[in-house]
């Protein structure tokens, strides 16, 4: 894992940065904060756009698999919300509403969601739009295993 947050945070070739961010995002493994550091670091600072999306896919990839600490929470909102190019925007949505199948998602997530949906951008709008879904879908589920719970 090192060599690979080393790559992410370090190389000259945005492809292997590329390459670096993806391996990251599917490792099975509980990964150490460090990784998601440098994920959220090259999601922020990349000056690639390749990058930011891949660092984007693979915190929601992370976060669909453990909860998410809020400090990389906030990194796709951020991305979501400011970032210039619409396929990290767009990745970013993607990766809010991945977030949804672990752990419940904040009303500040959810705004930045509904404002996303106005975006300049059809496909961001649509990744909002669907993030949004996947969130209200999880907590129905939620809803109705506890009470099933309840009622057992």
């Amino acid at each position: 894992l090192n060599a690979l947050v080393k790559a992410l945070s370090d190389d000259q070739s945005c492809q292997v940065r590329d390459l670096a961010a993806q391996a990251l995002g599917s490792n099975c493994a509980e990964l150490p904060e460090e990784v998601m550091q440098a994920l959220a670091r090259a999601l922020s600072n990349d000056k690639d756009d390749v990058v930011r999306r891949e660092s984007a896919v693979s915190l929601g990839q992370i976060g669909a698999r453990a909860p998410l600490p809020e400090e990389f929470v906030n990194a796709l909102v951020k991305a979501l919300y400011k970032d210039s190019e619409w396929n990290v925007r767009m990745r970013a949505a993607e990766a809010l509403g991945n977030l949804a199948k672990c752990a419940e998602i904040p009303d500040a997530v959810m705004h930045t969601l509904v404002q996303a949906t106005k975006d300049d951008d059809s496909d961001v709008r649509r990744a909002a739009e669907t993030a949004l879904a996947d969130i209200n879908a999880a907590k129905q589920m939620r809803s109705k295993a506890e009470k099933a719970m309840d009622a057992s």
